[in-house]
């Protein structure tokens, strides 16, 4: 049958003859401006055209405009499921069907169309089995352009591959936001996860009751004055009093404007760049005692402004404190480095991760850690825009890191794609961690790239090595072409192996469930006491054999998206096992004798207390 490569080779030769002539930078359509106010205009060639579509004829109007994606030649042929193949999509069987809507069949070509949305895994009803949250986006509506939202979707998992959509039951019914990012923390600490969305003029802090629904404290808990371009919110525990903090991540200063107009490379109108417009400040809130949030922001440290998309926490200095990275479009990422007071020190450009390995601003959207070479320090994944690598970064001391894209093999084979949703994760249970990315223009109809493009799969050599892609043998789905944005990984049918979840623009979501039987395994689940009771920050580590695997508890991983929490190890053989868990509260504790495949919960300060000599 025809592979991914096979099929997308016109496409590629395509892409090869022009990239020579295509000056594209970041998460940026590349497009020239046409009577742009914006003052921040970094690209060249401006021309005088029409204002806006109404001063054209209809025939003029369309030829002048990008074709729209559900008018672009998507040919595809999938093959038919093999018994080796690593994943099986299900969503429709499983009941999950939902599309996130990106507002591009509107017509308007507006830069809110092109970030898209993410899902979170979530067991709100405790019981065991996760369940799904997916952002529903929006819509643009024009005289006067207005940004609309559209409800997301909270399907409830019954086990057995068997979801129903329990939004409406759940009081989750919500069309007020045009909504990017999910997220899933118990900022109150009832033993209930709650939800939070971010997007595009606000937030919603949803708090979970007890599993029966969820009410809405967004200006209950001070979160409603953020009214800017909001991505995605990070729960971490930023002081370590126990209480989960939130940081928010925000994009640019931006609102709809039908005369504002750009070409692409094709010179048609077609969605306008991030470079065209000034970032904004993100913002950090300090959790009072789970019934409201003091913004912090001010005294935070933080960078004036940066165009953020993707966001993940982990103490990588060692100190003690979460610190956070920000993956920026078009502009520097930053590296804060946290304290007890909040105020975050920012090191990106000393740690090594401010800027591409040659020192290019990349165009960089999400982001993932992991111990890939197995020295249990997290290293740090993040995608990039077309004609960019995508990018892994190994920490080798406090907080500083070495470029190893090129040395694992991993330079070159994602040049001509976009990258969003990532996730770095052990798929067929060897303890190494594997590489999904999807892939999708934020363009419509360039020469340079596609919008609909293959996702792809990258198998670690074991350490680190080599990260050589297999994506032939992830399963028909990669035959597809898509317009890819959040992922989440997990154990949806708690098999012992992990799944996946993918958000399209405006296509249903993806569901694959892992087809690589994990026949020894053991999973724990953190409940803080001292820490914060998600124990997000906490380090879990478990020695096999001659080697030992480190994870980290993590939150808002991949983009605009939440994976599961739990922490899963495959064992070489049934036999019981011992985890040691370095709690974010700075003890570290030793549970042993954990029987295989099981989930075990592991509460703080219920296990050995371990030697520090």
């Amino acid at each position: 049958m025809k592979s991914p490569t096979y099929l997308h080779n016109n496409i590629q030769t395509h892409c090869c003859i022009l990239l020579i002539a295509a000056v594209v930078s970041g998460c940026n359509s590349g497009s020239t401006p046409v009577n742009s106010t914006s003052p921040t205009n970094q690209n060249s060639g401006t021309t005088t055209e029409p204002e806006n579509d109404s001063d054209l004829s209809s025939d003029q109007a369309t030829s002048n405009n990008a074709r729209l994606p559900s008018q672009l030649p998507r040919e595809t042929v999938q093959r038919e499921l093999r018994d080796d193949d690593w994943f099986e999509e299900v969503a429709k069987q499983a009941g999950i069907q939902h599309a996130y809507r990106s507002a591009a069949e509107d017509g308007f070509y507006q830069l809110l169309e092109s970030v898209g949305g993410g899902c979170s895994m979530i067991d709100y009803d405790q019981d065991g089995d996760l369940d799904l949250y997916v952002v529903g986006g929006g819509s643009i509506t024009g005289s006067p352009l207005q940004a609309h939202g559209v409800s997301g979707k909270l399907f409830r998992n019954d086990g057995n591959w068997s979801f129903q959509d329990v939004t409406e039951e759940l009081n989750l019914v919500d069309s007020t936001l045009f909504t990017h990012g999910c997220s899933v923390g118990d900022y109150n600490r009832d033993g209930w996860p709650d939800l939070f969305v971010a997007g595009y003029g606000g937030v919603i802090l949803y708090r979970n009751e007890q599993g029966k629904k969820f009410t809405n404290v967004t200006q209950e808990t001070k979160l409603d004055s953020c009214k800017g371009w909001n991505v995605q919110g990070a729960w971490v525990d930023l002081d370590q009093d126990g209480w989960l903090d939130l940081y928010l991540l925000t994009y640019i200063d931006w609102k709809p404007d039908p005369n504002r107009m750009c070409k692409n490379d094709q010179g048609l109108r077609d969605v306008c760049g991030p470079t065209l417009f000034e970032g904004t400040q993100d913002r950090v809130f300090h959790n009072q005692g789970g019934t409201s949030f003091n913004d912090v922001s001010a005294q935070a440290g933080l960078v004036p402004s940066n165009r953020g998309l993707g966001v993940i926490t982990a103490d990588f200095n060692s100190d003690g404190f979460p610190d956070i990275f920000v993956a920026n479009d078009v502009q520097e990422n930053q590296l804060y480095l946290g304290s007890k007071e909040i105020v975050f020190q920012e090191e990106g450009v000393i740690a090594g991760v401010a800027f591409s390995a040659d020192g290019s601003r990349e165009g960089s959207m999400g982001v993932a850690l992991a111990d890939i070479n197995g020295d249990a320090m997290p290293d740090l994944w993040y995608t990039n825009y077309s004609n960019q690598d995508n990018s892994l970064y190994q920490l080798i001391g406090p907080a500083s890191f070495i470029p190893a894209t090129g040395t694992t093999g991993l330079a070159g084979v994602s040049r001509e794609w976009v990258g969003f949703g990532t996730v770095v994760a052990d798929f067929d249970h060897d303890n190494w961690p594997d590489i999904f990315v999807t892939n999708g223009h934020v363009a419509y109809d360039r020469r340079d790239s596609p919008y609909y493009q293959p996702p792809q799969l990258f198998h670690n050599q074991k350490q680190g090595t080599r990260f050589p892609e297999i994506s032939s043998q992830g399963g028909p789905y990669f035959d597809g072409l898509y317009s890819g944005r959040g992922v989440a990984a997990g154990d949806l049918d708690n098999d012992g192996d992990l799944d996946l979840v993918i958000v399209h623009q405006d296509d249903p979501i993806a569901v694959l469930k892992n087809q690589n039987s994990n026949p020894h395994w053991v999973r724990v689940q953190l409940t803080g006491t001292k820490s914060n009771i998600d124990a997000i920050g906490a380090k879990v580590a478990i020695s096999l054999e001659d080697r030992t695997f480190t994870h980290w508890v993590n939150e808002s991983d991949s983009y605009n998206s939440t994976s599961d929490r739990r922490v899963l190890f495959s064992l070489p053989a049934a036999q019981n096992s011992d985890v040691t868990v370095s709690w974010p509260s700075g003890s570290i504790e030793v549970f042993s004798n954990l029987t295989p495949n099981n989930t075990h919960e592991l509460v703080e300060g219920m296990g050995r207390q371990a030697s520090t000599e």
